[in-house]
């Protein structure tokens, strides 16, 4: 029986021109043991538009599924603020398209923000690491939690924007990834994120 208190979870996943891949990175948030779940993709102006393969896929687990395009090609830093801006969850979570879920992933990491209470306003999660055959190569467990700045300022604890949820109102509050920077727009945000969330809550499933 679903939890009508469930919190809506936005997953974004931003895209380009690789429609295999983001099917399947559509699949591995279909098969999360969560249910209260809003699916935004942000087609970046791929070649071939990606929502007519997304709407032949069951989508009947989701809450809502949008899909967004763009009229030219920005870069995924631009796609995920595009997506955020159209969210409407309690929680906002990200996942890269060539990147994959295990199922218990957002559950966790909303039952984990729960038990840290209202000033948890992220949860993130390790990684692991796999080759071509799904063997696994390394693996990233999260051993840092509380106030991270200062971690932050040395090195990227957290890892990739598919590992993290982040409270809609700690977006509202800081603002959007910075689509200026090259790279390093999750390790920037993170700071950005990190004096105004209270804590950093890590949970263990990827």
């Amino acid at each position: 029986m679903a939890d009508t208190d469930a919190p809506l979870v936005s997953v974004v996943i931003p895209t380009y021109g690789r429609p295999e891949l983001v099917t399947g990175a559509v699949e591995t948030v279909r098969e999360q043991t969560y249910e209260s779940i809003e699916l935004v993709l942000v087609d970046d102006c791929s070649p071939e538009p990606i929502e007519p393969r997304i709407r032949e896929m069951d989508l009947d687990t989701f809450e809502d599924v949008r899909v967004l395009r763009h009229d030219d090609n920005q870069g995924a830093a631009a796609a995920r603020a595009t997506g955020i801006e159209a969210a409407t969850g309690e929680f906002i979570a990200f996942l890269d398209d060539d990147d994959r879920w295990a199922p218990e992933k957002l559950r966790t990491q909303v039952e984990a923000i729960r038990v840290w209470g209202e000033n948890a306003g992220v949860a993130y999660t390790g990684m692991r690491y796999v080759d071509a055959d799904g063997e696994t190569k390394r693996e990233h467990v999260p051993t840092e939690s509380g106030d991270l700045t200062k971690t932050l300022l040395c090195r990227n604890v957290v890892g990739s924007y598919s590992t993290v949820l982040v409270r809609a109102e700690a977006i509202e509050e800081v603002g959007l990834p910075d689509s200026r920077f090259p790279s390093w727009q999750d390790m920037e945000w993170y700071v950005r994120l990190s004096p105004r969330t209270g804590r950093s809550s890590p949970s263990t499933n990827r």
